[in-house]
């Protein structure tokens, strides 16, 4: 989200490159790739025991929530 508001005068630019489209994905990218290594640690999701697909999202679901638990 960008802001709206205008600069002060007296307010200096900012330093350095500004950021390329490829940094900018590359963020996103990295927090998703990092979920997901997050969520080998858990050994179900890794060997898929369940043999019904609502289970495995289930606790797919179950291990999201855990995660944003333990992150806050």
């Amino acid at each position: 989200m960008l802001s709206r508001i205008p600069k002060k005068k007296n307010q200096k630019s900012s330093r350095g490159r500004k950021p390329t489209e490829f940094q900018v994905a590359y963020r996103q990218r990295f927090k998703v790739e990092r979920s997901f290594a997050w969520m080998d640690n858990f050994r179900r999701l890794v060997v898929r025991y369940d043999r019904m697909a609502s289970m495995y999202r289930g606790f797919n679901v179950l291990v999201c929530i855990i995660m944003c638990l333990n992150h806050f």
